[in-house]
């Protein structure tokens, strides 16, 4: 069960690779509450650091190579509504523009991406290099 947030016209997915955060805007269809599913995505370069840094804080409290999250953003705040680690759909690194990176304190958009079996490698190495 999630908690119905009213007034959202959209949730956002965060799918991080590493220390590369792909994130999509899912539109809600008029009449529905449901941002999944709809197909409707939008992408924007510009980074929404409220956005990323809860993803942040959530991927590096889960011990993963990879996370994806789906997050409402609304007048009180912001709501994780569901995460997977590691079964997800993997439109906004596929289909997107390209990811976001936090670079000495401050969110950076990168263009552009590899193939998706090429982020999940880069994902796994970040993930080992980095935990051991």
């Amino acid at each position: 069960l999630q908690e119905f947030i009213p007034g959202l016209d959209s949730d956002y997915r965060v799918i991080v690779l590493g220390d590369r955060f792909y994130v999509s805007r899912r539109m809600t269809k008029q009449g529905d509450w449901r941002a999944s599913g709809t197909k409707l995505f939008t992408y924007d370069p510009k980074p929404n650091p409220d956005l990323l840094d809860y993803a942040s804080s959530l991927y590096y409290k889960v011990s993963s190579p990879s996370l994806a999250m789906d997050v409402g953003i609304s007048d009180n705040g912001l709501h994780l509504f569901e995460f997977q680690a590691l079964h997800f759909g993997v439109t906004p690194i596929v289909l997107g523009p390209g990811y976001f990176i936090k670079h000495r304190g401050e969110w950076k958009f990168q263009e552009g991406s590899g193939s998706y079996e090429a982020e999940l490698a880069y994902a796994i190495d970040h993930y080992l290099v980095n935990r051991m």
